[in-house]
C-alpha cells in the first residue's frame, strides 16, 4: 500500500511532536519549520524566474530542432530526394528514444539531480545541431541528420521529463502548475517557431512540378525545366535549408554557455517544506507506480491524447497534401494552432493555481469539445464538408489546443496524486509513454501505401478516450493539501507563540 505523506513525514517522540512541512506566505519571509533534529527555514527567490527562463529557453531550442523538417516538407523532399517515411522517421526519433533510454535517464535525473542532467542536455542539443552543418550533399547530409535526431531525440526526455521536477524544486505552491506550463509552452513554442521559420525562409513558390515517382530527385523526371534552372533552384533552397541549419545551431550555442555559466541545481532554501523532504528512492517508487491504479489511468489518457494530438500536427504538411493545402499554408496552421493552445495552457495552468483544483473537469469538457472538433474534420478529410480554409484553421487550432493545453494539467496531477514519489521520476514516465504511443503513431507511416486517411481515425478515438479515461480518474492533491496543512499549522504555531 502507498504510503501517505502523514505516515512518511509525521514524527512521534515523547513528546508527539509534528513534523508538518509549509510553504511561504505572500510576501515571502522565511518560516521556521520544526524536524526532529533541527529547524528549517523555507524561503523563495526570485533567481528562480531566471532558472526558469533558461530552461524554457532549451526546451524551446529542443523542439525547434526537432520540428525542423517537419515544418518543410517539400523543400526535403525536393532537396534530399526523401519521402514521407523519411520524415516520419525523423520526426519518430524524438519518440524512440524514450522507449529504450526513459529509465535509465529517470534513474539519473533522480540521482544526479537538475542541474548535470540539464548541462548535458543542451550539450546534447547543441552537437545535434552541429552535426547538421557539417554538409549539404544529401549521402554524407542524411545519416548526419539522422544522428542528429537521435540525439536530440535523447536530449528530448529530460527537456519534456523535468518541468515539473524544477518547479517543485524552486516554486511556492501557488505557482508550481504555472510554471510548469511555462516550461512546458516554451517546448511547444519551438514547434510554432519552426513552423512560422521554416516555411518563411524556405519559400517554395519556385518548387518544380515533379509530382511523379522520381520526386525530390529534380535531375531526372522534371519536364519543361532546364538543368540549369534546375541547377539553380537546387542551390538556392540548399542554401537556406543551410543558413536554418546555422540559426538553430547558434541558438543552441548561446543556450548551453548561458547554462554552463549560471543553473543551480537547487536554491540555497526549498521554496516548499515538501521540497525539502526527500523523494521515495528510484526502485521504491516504481513499484509503488506499478500497482497505483490511478495513476495508470491517468497517465494512459495524457499519453494516447498527447501522442497522437502532437505527432498529428507534426505531420500536418502531409496530412493535409490530399486536400491540396499547400506547405506554406499548412505550416501557418500549425503556427496559429500551437500559439493559441500554449496561450491557453498557460491560462488554464493559471486559474489551476489560483482556484486549487478542477483539474478533473477540465479535462472533460476539452475532450468532449474535441471529439465533436476531430469528427468535424474527418468529415472535412472525406469532402462531406468543403475543405474551405475557413473551416480548416479553426479546426486545425482547436486539435492545436488539445495537443498542448492538457499536458501541464496531467503532469501536475499525477504529480500530486502519486506524492511522495519525485516529480522527475513521475515527468519522465509520462513522456516515456506519450514517446512510445507516438513512436507506434509515426510508424505507421512506414508501411507502403498506408497513405493518410488512418489518422482521422486516430483522431476521434484519442478523443473518446480522452472523455473515458478523464471521468474514470480520481482527482486528489496530495502534495497540496500537505503544503496547505503545514502553513496553517505554522500560521497557528505563531499565533499560539505571540499569545504567550
Amino acid at each position: 500500500m502507498t504510503p501517505t505523506p502523514k505516515e512518511l513525514l509525521v514524527q512521534k517522540d515523547d513528546e508527539n511532536r509534528k513534523l508538518l512541512p509549509c510553504s511561504t506566505p505572500a510576501n515571502y519571509n522565511s518560516i521556521g519549520i520544526n524536524t526532529e533534529s533541527s529547524i528549517v527555514n523555507v524561503q523563495t527567490f526570485r533567481r528562480r524566474w531566471w532558472i526558469l527562463a533558461l530552461f524554457s529557453v532549451l526546451c524551446l531550442v529542443q523542439s525547434l530542432a526537432w520540428i525542423t523538417w517537419s515544418t518543410i516538407p517539400e523543400s526535403a523532399k525536393a532537396i534530399f530526394g526523401w519521402n514521407d517515411g523519411t520524415l516520419a522517421l525523423l520526426a519518430d526519433w524524438g519518440n524512440i528514444p524514450f522507449v529504450i533510454l526513459g529509465i535509465p535517464i529517470c534513474w539519473f535525473l533522480n540521482k544526479r539531480g537538475l542541474r548535470l542532467s540539464v548541462v548535458l542536455t543542451s550539450v546534447l542539443v547543441f552537437v545535434a545541431t552541429g552535426l547538421r552543418c557539417i554538409s549539404h550533399k544529401t549521402e554524407i547530409a542524411t545519416p548526419l541528420i539522422h544522428v542528429a535526431q537521435i540525439l536530440n531525440g535523447i536530449a528530448g526526455v529530460i527537456v519534456t521529463g523535468a518541468p515539473s521536477l524544477l518547479s517543485s524544486i524552486w516554486f511556492p505552491t501557488k505557482q508550481r502548475t504555472t510554471a510548469t506550463s511555462i516550461s512546458i509552452l516554451c517546448n511547444y513554442m519551438g514547434v510554432c517557431l519552426g513552423f512560422l521559420l521554416g516555411p518563411v525562409i524556405l519559400d517554395t513558390s519556385g518548387l518544380p512540378p515533379c509530382f511523379n515517382e522520381t520526386w525530390g530527385n529534380l535531375t531526372h523526371g522534371c519536364i519543361n525545366y532546364t538543368s540549369e534552372q534546375l541547377k539553380t533552384f537546387v542551390h538556392n533552397h540548399t542554401q537556406r535549408i543551410m543558413c536554418l541549419m546555422y540559426f538553430e545551431c547558434i541558438l543552441a550555442a548561446l543556450v548551453l554557455l548561458l547554462i554552463c555559466i549560471y543553473f543551480p541545481g537547487k536554491p540555497p532554501l526549498p521554496p516548499t517544506a515538501s521540497a525539502h523532504l526527500d523523494r521515495l528512492d528510484f526502485i521504491t517508487s516504481f513499484k509503488l507506480l506499478r500497482k497505483n491504479t490511478n495513476f495508470w489511468i491517468i497517465s494512459l489518457g495524457y499519453a494516447i491524447t498527447n501522442s497522437t494530438f502532437a505527432n498529428w500536427i507534426s505531420m500536418l504538411g502531409v496530412a493535409l497534401e490530399s486536400l491540396n493545402i499547400t506547405q506554406n499554408e499548412s505550416s501557418r496552421m500549425a503556427t496559429f494552432a500551437t500559439l493559441i493552445g500554449c496561450i491557453l495552457s498557460l491560462f488554464m495552468a493559471r486559474i489551476v493555481d489560483l482556484v486549487g483544483g478542477y483539474i478533473k473537469l477540465t479535462l472533460v469538457i476539452l475532450w468532449t469539445i474535441g471529439c465533436v472538433n476531430c469528427i468535424v474534420y474527418s468529415l472535412v478529410y472525406q469532402h462531406y464538408l468543403p475543405a474551405s480554409l475557413e473551416i480548416l484553421y479553426p479546426v486545425v487550432i482547436i486539435i492545436g489546443v488539445l495537443s498542448y493545453s492538457p499536458g501541464p494539467l496531467y503532469m501536475e496531477l499525477t504529480s500530486e496524486v502519486t506524492y511522495p514519489i519525485s516529480e522527475g521520476t513521475i515527468g519522465v514516465t509520462l513522456q516515456t509513454l506519450v514517446n512510445f504511443f507516438g513512436s507506434i503513431f509515426l510508424a505507421i507511416f512506414l508501411i507502403p501505401n498506408i497513405g493518410t486517411n488512418w489518422m482521422n481515425w486516430c483522431l476521434i478515438g484519442a478523443t473518446v478516450i480522452g472523455v473515458v479515461l478523464a471521468i474514470l480518474q480520481k482527482e486528489s492533491y496530495q502534495r497540496s493539501n500537505f503544503d496547505k496543512t503545514a502553513l496553517k499549522f505554522a500560521e497557528d504555531s505563531d499565533n499560539s507563540v505571540a499569545s504567550e
